[in-house]
């Protein structure tokens, strides 16, 4: 089967040369790579917004301020009695989490997602689902990726998309798991 499976390689590697290409062909992602500095605004708010986040998690560390309930950020927000401005997302899905849901919630969501990369995994050994798998796998991989530098969980598209992808993915496994018996 190794012909298949180089056809494969080949033809992702091609893919992902030809978004590669197309992205640093772009004069507004090849700028905003070169302004990426920690002196950057974007990327400046974004560790503050990550301390600010810790924070709230060692404040509230075991059950969390609440599901949404960090308060609102705007650029003019006054600092509250603490000396701490509010922010209303974070800008990653783990120290949301955690502020949110404290070590209760945060455990919740590592195994969550433990549990489907370890399912995939375990699925691509079985040729009948390894496609799914293979695809289940890189968008869980993408998903906590981008969540790392941005909140996704309020972004409609990011989530309709991702977890109907892993329902068919999933609804593959339990279809081959049933036509095995």
């Amino acid at each position: 089967n190794w012909r298949k499976g180089g056809k494969v390689a080949v033809v992702t590697i091609a893919i992902l040369a030809a978004v590669v290409l197309l992205a640093l062909s772009s004069a507004t992602f090849t700028d905003r790579i070169r302004g990426s500095t920690l002196q950057s605004k974007s990327i400046h708010s974004r560790l503050v917004a990550w301390e600010y986040a810790w924070h709230e998690f060692q404040d509230h560390w075991f059950l969390g301020r609440g599901l949404a309930t960090l308060p609102t950020f705007s650029e003019t927000a006054e600092r509250g009695p603490d000396g701490r401005k509010p922010y209303g997302h974070v800008h990653n899905n783990i120290l949301q989490m955690l502020a949110e849901n404290g070590l209760v919630g945060g455990l919740a969501f590592i195994f969550l997602f433990f549990s489907i990369i370890t399912t995939a995994f375990r699925r691509l050994k079985e040729p009948a689902t390894r496609n799914w798998a293979t695809i289940a796998l890189l968008c869980t991989v993408d998903f906590l990726v981008h969540g790392m530098f941005d909140y996704t969980f309020t972004i409609a598209t990011i989530m309709y998309i991702y977890w109907f992808i892993l329902g068919l993915a999933y609804s593959n496994f339990r279809q081959t798991s049933q036509q095995r018996r």
